[in-house]
C-alpha cells in the first residue's frame, strides 16, 4: 500500500513538516485511520444503496484505493471494492452458503 501511495503522489502528513497535534486534529490520515462504516456508507452512494452492506461492510479498502485510482486517477479510501461487489452481488455468497450446507459445522 505504502509504495503504491507514494508511486501516485498521494502522502499522508509528515511530522517533519507538521505538528503532531496538528496532523491528530484533522486531515486525510485522521479520516482514513478513523473511518467506520458509518463514514463508508454516508460517503459512498453506491454502498449506501446495496442491500449487501451489512455483509461485506464496503470490503477491502486497499482495493476501493487501487480501484478508485484506476479508474479516475484519484485515490478514494471511501470508493467501492469491486471484488466484494461481484462477490456478493454477482451471487457467489449465496452459492458459497449453499454448498457450506453440506459440512456438519456450518
Amino acid at each position: 500500500m505504502s509504495d503504491y501511495i507514494a508511486h501516485h503522489d498521494y502522502r499522508f502528513d509528515n511530522l517533519k513538516e507538521r505538528r503532531l497535534a496538528d496532523i491528530l486534529s484533522g486531515g486525510p490520515w485522521m479520516e482514513s485511520v478513523c473511518a467506520n462504516l458509518y463514514a463508508l456508507r454516508e460517503k459512498n452512494e453506491a454502498c449506501r444503496a446495496c442491500e449487501w452492506f451489512g455483509h461485506c461492510g464496503g470490503g477491502c479498502r486497499a482495493l476501493a484505493i487501487l480501484d478508485s485510482t484506476e479508474k479516475n486517477g484519484k485515490m478514494d479510501y471511501f470508493g467501492c471494492d469491486p471484488l466484494a461487489c461481484l462477490f456478493y452481488k454477482g451471487g457467489w455468497y449465496e452459492r458459497v452458503k449453499e454448498r457450506l450446507k453440506a459440512y456438519k459445522h456450518i
